[in-house]
């Protein structure tokens, strides 16, 4: 799999635009990574396309525009001070984009997978359990460093969503 920064316009636009700019930034992140799937995909988005082209472009799509969605709600409903409420969103939401992701793929292609490679389905989500910490986490802990900032400056300036 590949690490990813650009789940993070989807985020701010979420946070501080609201849910429409956060689902149509995530739907142009998700049909920018459905793009990239079919020109250069990571070995498992490779197995998605070769199965079905349709359930990569699900795998792609959906979990972005659902982070949009996520971005404005979690935001504007946790009860902290305004740099941990971004923080925190940041962090939570790029978690959630994590496993959605890798969830989508584990439910529409995750048997055939296994059955492709020979090998249980426990060993599938053994995998993307593995690139949950191995990129998840440290995504997680990018995005709350480069969101915070961004979406407290957006706030003073006066923007409104």
């Amino acid at each position: 799999m590949n690490a990813t920064i650009l789940h993070i316009p989807t985020i701010i636009g979420g946070m501080t635009s609201g849910p429409r700019v956060g689902a149509v930034v995530g739907f142009m992140f998700g049909m920018f990574s459905f793009i990239q799937t079919l020109r250069a995909p990571s070995l498992l988005m490779q197995f998605a396309v070769q199965y079905n082209i349709v359930y990569d472009a699900l795998i792609c799509i959906v979990p972005r525009v659902c982070i949009g969605f996520l971005a404005w709600w979690l935001y504007r409903r946790l009860p902290l001070k305004r740099w941990m409420k971004a923080l925190s969103a940041a962090v939570a939401v790029t978690l959630c984009h994590t496993v959605l992701f890798l969830g989508t793929f584990l439910a529409l292609v995750g048997a055939p997978y296994a059955e492709a490679h020979g090998i249980p389905l426990k060993n599938v989500l053994n995998i993307l359990i593995g690139i949950t910490v191995v990129n998840g986490i440290p995504e997680a802990v990018i995005s709350g460093v480069i969101i915070t900032p961004i979406v407290l400056a957006l706030e003073k300036s006066g923007w409104k969503a």
